[in-house]
C-alpha cells in the first residue's frame, strides 16, 4: 500500500474522518462506535486488544412497482461437472430454456438501517451525557427516549409491512375465487371489478396482488396451450381491469408461453394441432417473434422433422456411385465420432469425467434406399438391413446406430440430425414392410 493521509476531527461523541477515499462520520464513545463511510455503514466494538467490527451494505431487496418490477426471466443452465461440450456443428439446437419467474414482495431495509444507526447514536449520546453520574440527567433520558422511539419505529414498520402483505395475499386469492365463480355462472367480470374497486390496498401491495393474480391466470389459460376466442376476449377484459405495466405484463406472458411450449415439446414431437395451438397462443398474447425467438427456432426444427416423417421420400442426385436399383434420398455433411475422456477428477465424494467427441472420419453423407454412405478420405458404407436401432440426440446433433456384429454403437454427427433420423426411420420401416411381404 502507498502513502495516504488520514485526519480526524472530534466533537463530543461525533468524529469526522477524512481520507483519500472520502469522508466518513462516526458516533459513540470509546469501545463502542457506529459510523457511515465511503464503503458503507459499520459498527465497531471492543477495547484492550479484543475488537468486533460489522459492516452493513444497506441494500435490502424491495419489490417495486412497474418501473422496476421484480419479475425476472432467466435461463436454467446445467453447470454440472462433466457436462459434454457443445455439438460439433454450429446449428440451431432444440432450445429447452425454462424461464423462471421471481415474484415476491420484499421490505426495504435501507430506512430501517438509518433508524437503527440514529438509535445507536442516541444511546451513545445518552451514555456520553450521563458519564459517571449515579443517576441519569434529564438530557440523557431524552436521548434514551429518542433511541427507544426509533427502535419501536423499526418494529412498527416491520409489522405494517407484514400486515399489508397478508392483506395483499388475501386480495389475490379472493380475485382468483371471484373469477372462478363468475366462470361457473357464465357471468361477466363485473363481480371481479367490484372486488378490485372495493379494495383498500394501496401502491405496491395492491400491484403485487394484481401481478400474482395475473401470473396464475395466464398459467391456467395456457395449461393446454389452446386458447379459444372467448378466452382471448376474457384476457383483454382482465388486462383492462388490472391496468398492468406493459413490460411487466409481457414478462408474465412470456413466462406462461414458455411453460406451454415446454409441455408441447417434451416428447420432441410437434403435431399439426399442437403447432396451430401454440402459434395461436403466441398471437393472442401479443408476443412478437423476437419475444419468443428461441422457442420459434425449436418449433421450426420440429416442423421440419414432422415434414420429413409425413411426406414421401423424394429422390435426389448423388455424387457417388450407386447400385443399379439404389436411390439416394438425402445428402448432408457428416462425421463419424467417438467419445474420448479428456480428464477425470473427484469432487464432493463423487467421480466425474470430462468428455468430448473426437472426429474419426468426415465427409459427405448419403442416405439411400439400401445404405448409409460416408464419402471422405475413403468410403464407409453401412447397409440398412444391418441397422438394429437408431437413437438421436438433437442437443448434440448426433445419431447413434446399433449395427449387427458391432460391439459399440456407431455415432454420426450431422447438422440436421432429426431430419436424417426421420428419413432413416422411414426407410427402415419400408425395408421391414418389404421383408414381411416377402
Amino acid at each position: 500500500m502507498g502513502w495516504y493521509l488520514r485526519k480526524s476531527f472530534s466533537s463530543g461523541p461525533v468524529r469526522f474522518n477524512l481520507s483519500k477515499s472520502g469522508m466518513g462520520v462516526s458516533f459513540g464513545v470509546t469501545g463502542a462506535r457506529v459510523g457511515i463511510g465511503p464503503r458503507g455503514a459499520y459498527t465497531h466494538l471492543g477495547r484492550h486488544g479484543l475488537y468486533y467490527r460489522s459492516s452493513y451494505s444497506g441494500s435490502g431487496r424491495q419489490w417495486t412497482p412497474p418501473a422496476a418490477l421484480s419479475l425476472q426471466a432467466r435461463s436454467s443452465i446445467d453447470d454440472a461437472p462433466g457436462r459434454r461440450s457443445a455439438a460439433l456443428f454450429d446449428t440451431p439446437q432444440l432450445h429447452t430454456k425454462n424461464l423462471q419467474m421471481e415474484l415476491d414482495l420484499k421490505r426495504s431495509t435501507k430506512r430501517d438501517l438509518v433508524y437503527l444507526l440514529m438509535g445507536l447514536v442516541a444511546f451513545s449520546a445518552a451514555a456520553y451525557v450521563a458519564g459517571d453520574a449515579p443517576r441519569l440527567p434529564p438530557l440523557a433520558w431524552l436521548w434514551v427516549a429518542v433511541g427507544v422511539g426509533l427502535i419501536w419505529l423499526i418494529v412498527a414498520r416491520a409489522a405494517s409491512f407484514s400486515f399489508n402483505k397478508w392483506k395483499s395475499t388475501r386480495l389475490y386469492k379472493a380475485m382468483l375465487k371471484t373469477l372462478n365463480e363468475a366462470r361457473q355462472r357464465s357471468d361477466d367480470l363485473s363481480s371481479l371489478n367490484t372486488l378490485i374497486e372495493s379494495s383498500t390496498l394501496q401502491h405496491k401491495y395492491r400491484e403485487f396482488a394484481f401481478y400474482r393474480f395475473y401470473r396464475d391466470y395466464v398459467e391456467g389459460l395456457l395449461a393446454d396451450a389452446k386458447l379459444t376466442g372467448q378466452e382471448a376476449m376474457e384476457l383483454k377484459a382482465i388486462e383492462g381491469l388490472l391496468q398492468l405495466d406493459e413490460q411487466s405484463a409481457k414478462t408474465i406472458k412470456r413466462w406462461g408461453f414458455n411453460k406451454a411450449y415446454l409441455t408441447i415439446i417434451a416428447d420432441r414431437r410437434l403435431s399439426q394441432e399442437e403447432d396451430e395451438n401454440i402459434t395461436r397462443a403466441k398471437d393472442i398474447l401479443g408476443l412478437s417473434n423476437d419475444d419468443a425467438r428461441e422457442e420459434l427456432e425449436t418449433l421450426r426444427t420440429l416442423r421440419e422433422v414432422r415434414k420429413a416423417q409425413e411426406e414421401p421420400l423424394t429422390p435426389i442426385q448423388a455424387d457417388v456411385q450407386l447400385a443399379k436399383s439404389e436411390i439416394c434420398y438425402h445428402r448432408t455433411r457428416g462425421r463419424i465420432v467417438k467419445e474420448h475422456t479428456l480428464r477425470s477428477y473427484q469432487s464432493g465424494g463423487q467421480r466425474y469425467a470430462v468428455k468430448d467427441m473426437g472426429v474419426e472420419k468426415e465427409g459427405d453423407l448419403y442416405l439411400t434406399s439400401a445404405r448409409l454412405v460416408l464419402v471422405g478420405a475413403g468410403v464407409t458404407s453401412i447397409k440398412l438391413e444391418k441397422i438394429l436401432n437408431v437413437e438421436t440426440d438433437i442437443d448434440q446433433n448426433t445419431i447413434s446406430l446399433d449395427i449387427d456384429n458391432r460391439k459399440t454403437p456407431l455415432v454420426l454427427s450431422v447438422p440436421d440430425s432429426y431430419v436424417v433420423s426421420a428419413k432413416l426411420n422411414n426407410l427402415l420401416r419400408r425395408s421391414e414392410s418389404l421383408t414381411a411381404v416377402a
